[in-house]
């Protein structure tokens, strides 16, 4: 699986630049969420004070308006073909690509693609505590993705069965769509293809 790094996504999908052509003046960033600005295209699968975790479904020409975010690791669940709202440029980003941003403004785009796009969000919330990055280790077998100065482990499963798990982890169940918090020191199955989000 083609891993991107975090500066290339950073620039291609949810680019936080301030940066506009001509004689166009910088704009206040908006003071919409993700949640007031595409409430209808997310499926919230886990929340609490510390975390969020949801799914975010645009179909093909919707739109993601400019809104506020924070700290957030998103794992591409299908490929994606989009435009900026801001200067019409397109831009492509694969299934399976993932990234950590803490960016706090992120800039719109439309969904150029002729399917139903989706993609996992792992929001770490004000009261996480979490800010700084942790060298967690995947369960053994699992590959963990190099995602430089994310607080968070991210592992995907290659290979199903059962793994021991020496951490919290979150796991997000790709065939049901679903996002299950699992204890420590506990054995759990997974299936290929699953996403494991392990804590510190």
């Amino acid at each position: 699986m083609k891993i991107v790094s975090t500066m290339i996504l950073l620039s291609i999908l949810l680019s936080c630049s301030q940066k506009h052509g001509g004689n166009r003046h910088a704009e206040l960033p908006p003071t919409s969420d993700i949640y007031q600005v595409a409430s209808q295209y997310i499926d919230m699968l886990y929340q609490s004070k510390e975390w969020q975790v949801f799914r975010l479904n645009l179909p093909p020409q919707g739109i993601l308006a400019d809104h506020q975010t924070g700290p957030r690791i998103i794992v591409l669940l299908s490929d994606l073909k989009g435009q900026r709202l801001d200067d019409g440029t397109e831009f492509k980003a694969a299934m399976g690509d993932v990234f950590y941003l803490e960016n706090s403004f992120s800039r719109g785009f439309k969904n150029q693609s002729e399917y139903k796009v989706s993609y996992l969000v792992f929001s770490l919330l004000s009261d996480s505590g979490v800010k700084t990055f942790v060298d967690s280790d995947c369960p053994s077998g699992l590959s963990r993705l190099k995602l430089p100065q994310s607080p968070v482990a991210v592992c995907l499963v290659e290979h199903s069965g059962m793994i021991e798990l020496q951490h919290q982890v979150f796991k997000y169940d790709l065939q049901h769509g679903k996002i299950e918090k699992i204890a420590k020191q506990q054995v759990h199955k997974v299936e290929i293809g699953d996403w494991l989000f392990v804590m510190p």
